[in-house]
C-alpha cells in the first residue's frame, strides 16, 4: 500500500476517534478504547511521515527537511492543548476542541492524498 494512502487512512481513523471522544457519553472503557485509537493513529503517522519525507525529498535531504516536520509536532504539542483549553474556557466543554482537532486531522488526510514526489532537479 502506498505511504500516502496509509497516512490518509491513519489520519482519517484518528479524526473519527478524536471526534467521538469529544461527542459521545464516555464510560471509562470507551474512553480508554478511543484514547488508544487516537494514539494508534498518531503513532502510525509519526512513523509514516518520516518514511514519506524521505520518499518525497530523498534520503540525502532527510535531515534538513524532517527537522521542520518534527518541529511541526512540537508546535502542535504546545498549541493543541492550549487551544483546547481556551475553547473549553470560552464554551464550557471540549466538544468544539474535539471537532477542531478532528477537522484538522481530516484536512491533513485530504492533503496527503494529493502529494506528489518533488522532481529530482528541484532539490
Amino acid at each position: 500500500m502506498r505511504t500516502h494512502l496509509c497516512i490518509f487512512l491513519a489520519l482519517s481513523f484518528q479524526a473519527v476517534a478524536v471526534f467521538l471522544i469529544g461527542h459521545l457519553p464516555l464510560s471509562p472503557v470507551l474512553y480508554c478504547l478511543l484514547a488508544g485509537a487516537i494514539g494508534f493513529g498518531f503513532g502510525a503517522n509519526f512513523v509514516l511521515f518520516a518514511k514519506e519525507t524521505a520518499h518525497l525529498y530523498g534520503i540525502g535531504n532527510m535531515g534538513m527537511v524532517y527537522s521542520y516536520v518534527f518541529m511541526g509536532y512540537a508546535f502542535a504539542g504546545i498549541l493543541g492543548p492550549l487551544t483546547g483549553g481556551l475553547l473549553f474556557d470560552a464554551l464550557g466543554g471540549y466538544s468544539a476542541a474535539a471537532l477542531l482537532a478532528a477537522l484538522t486531522s481530516l484536512a491533513g488526510a485530504l492533503v496527503s492524498i494529493r502529494e506528489k514526489p518533488i522532481p529530482k532537479g528541484l532539490l
